[in-house]
């Protein structure tokens, strides 16, 4: 019997050990072929975690990332650029990444577009951080800290050099197949709207649905967007947060959130650039690609207006 225990133990750890060395093997592998990328999300989250020195820097989901152009504000305010937007991700992403960017430069200017309807509880975000999973080995820390919100056993997953890439394979195919071209982060996007008002669905900024309400607010969101703050104000960073522009007029369904920002934005003395009902923008379907996305001639146009807001409240604003 004792015998047969031992094969047991031997074989289970034959079988241990042949799994670390494919693990390591193959992670090692994806690792490198990873960190080849030369466009797409990854690339474009990397390059802000470490490579990024620009003095003004945009934070934000698809709205930063598809309404702010660096070439239009680098031209406008003398100032150097980097869109950091990052599609479908929210203040926990957006932080980790000021907070790893800090590290290693200060730039002037940080503008976050902000969601005002992103604050409530939604299970959704915490599953979208796996877009951080492949720079844990490098960033432990900071990006420790906000996987441990979604689960206090993720750390141990990411033992494993597979599972910290196993959702990225597809991506980097993509992209090496058809990279996109750089344009300092900006996802710029040249359709248009086509059908006339009368017949499109309901657009605009679609408010918080009732379910999502009644779950209230979430304070690690709240927290994070607290810990923005403090990063920014620690090291003396002008900070702006910017609401982007809608294609229909918005009455103020979620006033409640609206009012919850303005408040934390007058306590730390943050100046908010709201352009939500912008008569440049209402009812001007040419300038819109979707239902609450600026194509590329929405984005200059809107581009050009941030950069005016800011040269107006900040006219000490001493370009390079």
């Amino acid at each position: 019997m004792n015998k047969q225990i031992f094969l047991f133990l031997a074989k289970s750890l034959k079988v241990i050990v042949c799994l670390f060395l494919v693990d390591l093997m193959f992670g090692e592998i994806h690792r490198y072929v990873f960190n080849q990328q030369q466009s797409g999300k990854f690339y474009r989250i990397n390059y802000t975690m470490d490579r990024s020195v620009e003095d003004v820097v945009v934070f934000g989901s698809s709205h930063a990332a598809a309404h702010y152009v660096p070439d239009v504000l680098e031209r406008e305010l003398g100032l150097s650029c980097y869109n950091a937007g990052v599609a479908g991700q929210q203040i926990l992403v957006h932080g980790t990444l000021q907070e790893i960017l800090l590290q290693r430069t200060t730039p002037k200017m940080m503008i976050l577009d902000i969601d005002v309807n992103g604050f409530y509880q939604d299970a959704y975000d915490y599953g979208r951080l796996s877009d951080l999973h492949p720079f844990y080995y490098k960033h432990r820390e900071a990006i420790g800290r906000v996987l441990a919100l979604k689960s206090g056993l993720t750390e141990y997953f990411l033992v494993s050099k597979l599972y910290q890439y196993n959702s990225t394979i597809v991506h980097i195919l993509k992209y090496w197949i058809a990279p996109q071209r750089d344009r300092n982060g900006y996802q710029a996007t040249f359709l248009r709207l086509q059908k006339p008002p009368e017949v499109l669905p309901k657009r605009g900024k679609v408010p918080p649905s009732a379910a999502r309400k009644a779950r209230g607010w979430d304070k690690n969101l709240l927290a994070a967007l607290e810990r923005f703050i403090s990063q920014a104000e620690r090291r003396n960073v002008r900070l702006i947060w910017t609401i982007s522009p809608n294609l229909e007029y918005d009455n103020g369904q979620d006033r409640e959130s609206l009012e919850k920002i303005r408040s934390l934005a007058d306590r730390h003395e943050i100046k908010i650039f709201d352009f939500t009902n912008s008569p440049a923008f209402l009812g001007h379907d040419e300038l819109f690609v979707d239902a609450g996305h600026l194509n590329d001639a929405g984005a200059r146009i809107f581009s050009k207006m941030v950069a005016d807001k800011i040269r107006q409240e900040f006219p000490d604003l001493n370009p390079r």
